[in-house]
């Protein structure tokens, strides 16, 4: 997707700047049985840190034993191998016999660094909390979520071009992680298609990219539209736009 192999490393270090919890990296030749192998012809891999118990000791030293999930799609395979439909994931809400029915959340939500993969009352609590009734909305989303840190996020996301996270229409690659003590925060995960690079022509991934695209999951509509929220996400675009996408900071990272 990225003959450059510039791209994702690219991504990594406008997290980093933006002072979000982002993954070490390494650029490697791969070889198996004398054989180069990778992308593009057996050119540069990309060898990278996940989201783990380690990763949360090393950036939530003092909260690491919290709720860590990666949000993902759910892929349905045929006999051959091929994808016959994909369910994206989704905040909202989905009951059974009046109560949130944690099993249809479970394969596209998924439980990391757990030793339970059936402890979803954290997460149970998020998606309630993004679907409360407008009148307690403000106080409930910032009681149990850093908006300014899921803005930010969304923010680099949009200045990257990056359509295949949460809060975009693909609503994938990204982490969420609630400390004992702390508030959801995000993770970014896999920046293997952004600033142009797509594999998905249906995805505006330029620089003209829409900031609001259609096919983003409604709560995290809902939350990157209301007025005080959305003054956060503005702030934080400001911010990159005019500290780190200036010419001489990226200029001085690809010379």
């Amino acid at each position: 997707r990225d003959a450059t192999n510039q791209r994702e490393q690219l991504m990594h270090w406008v997290a980093d700047q933006y002072d979000m919890p982002n993954l070490y990296r390494r650029d490697v030749y791969l070889f198996v049985n004398g054989v180069r192998r990778g992308a593009q012809g057996g050119n540069i891999c990309h060898d990278t840190q996940q989201p783990s118990g380690d990763f949360l000791e090393e950036w939530f030293p003092d909260d690491p034993d919290g709720t860590l999930m990666k949000c993902a799609q759910w892929s349905e395979g045929s006999d051959a191998a091929g994808v016959e439909g994909i369910v994206l994931n989704s905040l909202e809400r989905i009951v059974a016999d009046g109560a949130l029915k944690v099993a249809a959340y479970r394969w596209t939500w998924r439980l990391r660094a757990s030793d339970s993969q059936l402890d979803y009352t954290n997460f149970m609590a998020l998606v309630e909390t993004v679907n409360t009734p407008t009148n307690v909305y403000e106080t409930a989303v910032q009681g149990l979520m850093d908006v300014d840190d899921w803005m930010r996020m969304f923010a680099m996301n949009d200045l990257c071009g990056y359509w295949d996270a949460l809060g975009n229409p693909n609503r994938k690659n990204t982490y969420l992680y609630k400390g004992l003590l702390g508030r959801w925060r995000l993770i970014p995960w896999d920046f293997d298609v952004g600033m142009g690079a797509s594999n998905n022509n249906t995805e505006q991934a330029g620089p003209n990219a829409p900031l609001f695209p259609a096919g983003v999951d409604a709560p995290l509509d809902r939350l990157n539209k209301y007025p005080p929220f959305l003054r956060a996400y503005w702030r934080e675009l400001e911010f990159g736009a005019n500290r780190i996408f200036t010419n001489p900071a990226i200029d001085a990272l690809l010379a």
